[in-house]
């Protein structure tokens, strides 16, 4: 009798893995088409968030043969010198998502800085899942370089021919456009200092925060991201930028101590970390305890004493997972880990909101070399001018047509990658229970 319960568990584990399998391709194969990418994307995302008829429009334009795309927030507040804060989506998301979940449109909303949007790569000839594409390079401790990072291809390999994305370039070309956009669309009411741009992000888009830092230290104030590593070294022409990323160490996807197999390579966060500080510097190091109230839940390691004030700071929380944002719990897909509980996105915006360039950068296309006696363009941190702050920073003017209430729009989705790792953690203790079934009968 046991023999054929199990027989028949089997065979309707059988169905239910194979549907199971269907409905994981299904998702797999749109995951390049359930975001909307179109001129209401971030506006959708921002509605999620709590925003009112939210203005983000979408901006075109040719780069490396395609059409490439970024949206940009102006909030009532912003004036002349504004900041400009880049929140770069993740592997498989879209500006969108993160317009909801990383909290950056609200904190524009509150401290009166344009947030730009741009889109990665939505190409299924070119990438499985929207990504933005690097060059890897680093040679780690292991002795093992970093791999290429992030976009893949026939069966999640990563992408050696480059040429196509040339997303670096393409992020320096629209601070430009942005900076123009937003003096266009303002009539010059609102202006951006284009000596605080900051690059932050999320996952892929905190690699291309640590990446532009690297490669176009010139136009980068400051990084202040979440979940990512650095994948590309740095230029020869690179001036110490200061740095601020957090991690989960119960990250699923991105392992906080990074990985060396065969054929691929991601540095480890601390060690990343160092090479930094080394990079900046820095000659002093302290750790201090992350608390939510009384309960410690994480530590920081703070580098100080760096050439030009360019501080390096690494937060890892202890029980975070991939998405260690306080809204970003519903997409979380690392079933160990537990949502955050703390306003990671303020935290990062305390630190990058601290510096600004020493001079105005040039925002053409090619970062300028250095000469034997140029002196780095950032300002140390005692000598920062902090962005100024709104009138009344506790209750900031509304956009136009905003208001702090909720809409009323239905909630939002889990990205599809995230759906995708669900549907993954789901299936594996399936198939064991279908094998033993399977050999018991």
């Amino acid at each position: 009798l046991l023999v054929q319960s199990l027989h028949q568990v089997n065979m309707n584990m059988k169905w239910f893995f194979a549907a199971c399998m269907l409905v994981t391709a299904t998702v797999q194969g749109a995951q390049n088409t359930d975001c909307n990418i179109g001129p209401d994307g971030v506006e959708e995302g921002m509605g999620w968030a709590g925003f009112e008829n939210p203005k983000a429009p979408q901006v075109c334009m040719t780069h490396a043969g395609r059409e490439r795309c970024f949206y940009f927030y102006v909030p009532e507040c912003a004036s002349e010198n504004s900041p400009l804060v880049f929140d770069i989506h993740g592997t498989g998301s879209c500006p969108r998502d993160s317009a909801y979940y990383t909290g950056w449109a609200t904190l524009a909303k509150e401290n009166c800085f344009v947030v730009v949007w741009p889109l990665g790569t939505f190409d299924p000839a070119l990438a499985e899942k929207s990504c933005f594409a690097f060059e890897g390079g680093i040679t780690m401790k292991s002795g093992q370089p970093t791999s290429n990072c992030c976009c893949t291809a026939n069966n999640y390999v990563f992408v050696t021919d480059l040429e196509p994305f040339q997303d670096l370039s393409f992020i320096r070309k629209v601070a430009g456009a942005a900076v123009q956009e937003v003096t266009d669309s303002t009539n010059g009411k609102v202006t951006i200092d284009t000596k605080r741009i900051y690059m932050a992000g999320h996952s892929n888009g905190c690699i291309a925060s640590h990446a532009m830092a690297s490669q176009h230290s010139d136009i980068v104030a400051a990084v202040c991201c979440h979940a990512g590593t650095s994948y590309v070294d740095f230029a020869p022409s690179y001036e110490p930028v200061p740095s601020w990323s957090l991690h989960g160490a119960k990250d699923c996807d991105m392992f906080a101590d990074g990985a060396t197999q065969e054929g691929y390579g991601a540095i480890g966060q601390i060690e990343d970390h160092a090479r930094i500080s080394a990079k900046n510097g820095c000659t002093e190091e302290a750790q201090t305890p992350v608390l939510d109230g009384a309960t410690e839940i994480g530590y920081t390691i703070k580098s100080t004493k760096c050439t030009s004030g360019a501080d390096v700071t690494k937060v890892m929380l202890n029980d975070a997972g991939h998405i260690p944002y306080l809204n970003g719990g519903e997409f979380e897909a690392c079933t160990e880990s537990t949502p955050v509980t703390i306003d990671t996105t303020a935290m990062a915006w305390e630190f990058c909101s601290a510096y600004s360039k020493a001079v105005a950068p040039d925002l053409s296309m090619a970062p300028k070399a250095p000469k034997p006696d140029d002196k780095p363009n950032s300002a140390p941190k005692e000598a920062t001018t902090p962005a100024p702050p709104p009138e009344d920073s506790s209750s900031p003017a509304p956009p136009p047509g905003e208001s702090s209430s909720t809409p009323a729009a239905s909630a939002s989705p889990a990205s599809s990658s995230s759906t995708l790792l669900t549907w993954k953690a789901l299936l594996l203790p399936l198939a064991i229970i279908a094998v033993v079934a399977d050999r018991m009968a």
